[in-house]
């Protein structure tokens, strides 16, 4: 049978599809691993240390300033993550979106890792919680970097159909870290009790999910530099100097700009 020109073009043309499609596929399951992850260490405070945040702060403390420690831990890492975005942001449009995630998630990887071995008030006193806060905002910083790349390029692989749906399923990974965490919290609570500053949670039970979660997010990185590729339109279009917050208050883009920013405040 002879394999005719317009055979060898269908069949360059269909290769060319299928290899498209396998790397929008792993870009994809590369943004919701990275979600996954950027998610599971935004929550680590809220789950994982409030049974133990008496190892950060005064015995003398009052239960309603303990709270506003508590809430400072959070609210650090929330802050964090808009500079983050914009910082990121800019480098994603200029160098590539798979540098920036690297980059991103490899740092609040390391740093979450190096709050694990923070020491507790009874040794640097109100110095170790400080400290603990701003390592939280920085961790927030690079956070915000993972999701204005991974995502864009898994959206920028994806035809517009089917954004909404690739979209959800990066979503996922917000409510499955919840769970993991929530998991692996009630799990450390069965073989180190929780109490008081000295109890063995409060000393050492704690640090078991951060060390989890710097590991998974460094496992990530591993993962997306080997198994996910540049994003085509970014390869085609080549890096823009211009400013990410210019083109997005740009007159035809600041309407949807609104649209999004009204629902992830209420969000």
């Amino acid at each position: 049978m002879q394999i005719t020109t317009n055979d060898r073009e269908d069949l360059t043309v269909a290769a060319t599809a299928a290899a498209h499609d396998d790397k929008a596929e792993r870009a994809i399951r590369g943004a919701f691993f990275g979600f996954f992850v950027d998610m599971f260490d935004i929550y680590l405070p809220v789950v994982v240390l409030t049974p133990a945040i008496k190892y950060f702060v005064s015995p003398d403390l009052s239960a309603s300033a303990t709270s506003l420690v508590t809430g400072a831990i959070f609210a650090a890492t929330l802050v964090g993550r808009p500079v983050g975005a914009l910082i990121f942001g800019h480098f994603a449009d200029r160098v590539g979106r798979k540098k920036t995630t690297l980059v991103s998630v490899s740092g609040f990887g390391i740093l979450t890792v190096v709050i694990g071995c923070l020491p507790g008030y009874a040794t640097w006193g109100i110095a170790s919680v400080v400290l603990f806060i701003a390592l939280r905002f920085i961790v927030g910083v690079f956070v915000g970097g993972e999701y204005t790349a991974a995502s864009p390029l898994a959206m920028e692989y994806s035809p517009k159909e089917r954004r909404g749906q690739n979209s959800a399923r990066i979503m996922v990974g917000f409510p499955l870290a919840f769970f993991t965490i929530s998991g692996l919290t009630l799990l450390v609570l069965q073989i180190a009790p929780s109490g008081g500053p000295t109890s063995a949670y409060s000393v050492w039970g704690w640090r078991i999910p951060f060390f989890i979660g710097g590991l998974i997010a460094l496992a990530f990185v591993v993962y997306f530099a080997r198994q996910v590729e540049e994003s085509e339109a970014f390869e085609a279009e080549g890096g823009s100097d211009e400013a990410p917050i210019k083109r997005l208050l740009a007159r035809d883009t600041i309407g949807h700009f609104a649209q999004v920013f009204v629902l992830m405040t209420g969000f």
